[in-house]
């Protein structure tokens, strides 16, 4: 991974325990070895969700970028990184198989595990993952675990780039839509930043681009804003209104017409 360095402006390697135990330096893998899993926060999700990988087990490379350290798991001679589930692609062809092909994540290191939810860290760790993205080259997709996203590498780099530049946040691929059995819209990955998920009725849903396009407002309101825990009135772009309500338990935010 030393070679990929001088293309990547933003990071310096900081730590490689591989190199510190006297063993060639971390590096892509191939072939078959060992998986390890491991979840959005840099944490196996075996045991509670408690127990961070372990340099001693896992190979990892810690890279330092604008004062903050990452983490880049599933390198050899260490065990290779499980694909975390995916449910949404974003102008990812739909037979690609991603759980065949080999895995590289990216976490926030464990001093910023508390905060793996910030803007700044985030912000950071995403201007890394695009860099990594087009430095690689064979990158076939970009996994963003918290919305069970699969992101085509040239449309996470505009997206991710746009958002740099004071641009929207990325809420298509950094944030996921579904629609639900009553035919309303259901946001995942919100909550990663905000501990809520959105769901719009079945009237605000009928047209599933716009009602797409007014999540992804609201998504990008929200990450900003942070939870919503009274009923609260939006202004849409047409000039109307809508009544975001935190349900009992706080987590959903239901969206309705007015």
């Amino acid at each position: 991974m030393s070679g990929l360095l001088p293309s990547l402006s933003r990071a310096a390697i900081s730590h490689d325990p591989a190199q510190r135990a006297g063993g060639a330096s971390s590096q892509l893998h191939g072939g078959n070895r060992a998986r390890i899993s491991v979840t959005a926060d840099g944490r196996r999700p075996s045991r509670g969700n408690a127990e961070r990988y372990d340099a001693r087990r896992d190979a990892w490379l810690e890279l330092l970028v604008d004062g903050l350290t990452f983490d880049l798991l599933g390198l050899a001679p260490g065990p290779a990184l499980d694909t975390p589930a995916i449910s949404h692609l974003f102008s990812v062809p739909t037979d690609l198989d991603l759980g065949a092909m080999d895995a590289i994540g990216l976490f926030p290191g464990p001093h910023l595990c508390g905060g793996a939810n910030s803007l700044p860290v985030v912000r950071t760790m995403l201007a890394l993952a695009s860099d990594m993205a087009e430095a690689l080259g064979a990158v076939r997709a970009v996994v963003w675990s918290p919305a069970s996203s699969a992101i085509a590498p040239a449309f996470f780099r505009k997206i991710v780039a746009s958002w740099l530049r004071g641009g929207p946040f990325p809420a298509m691929g950094v944030v996921s839509y579904a629609v639900d059995g009553e035919g309303g819209l259901q946001s995942e990955g919100l909550a990663f930043f905000n501990g809520q998920e959105l769901a719009l009725s079945p009237a605000l849903s009928d047209d599933r681009i716009a009602a797409t396009r007014l999540a992804a407002r609201l998504v990008h309101e929200l990450v900003a804003s942070g939870a919503i825990t009274e009923d609260t009135v939006f202004a849409t772009e047409d000039g109307g209104q809508i009544m975001l309500s935190p349900d009992t338990a706080g987590r959903t935010i239901r969206v309705t017409g007015m």
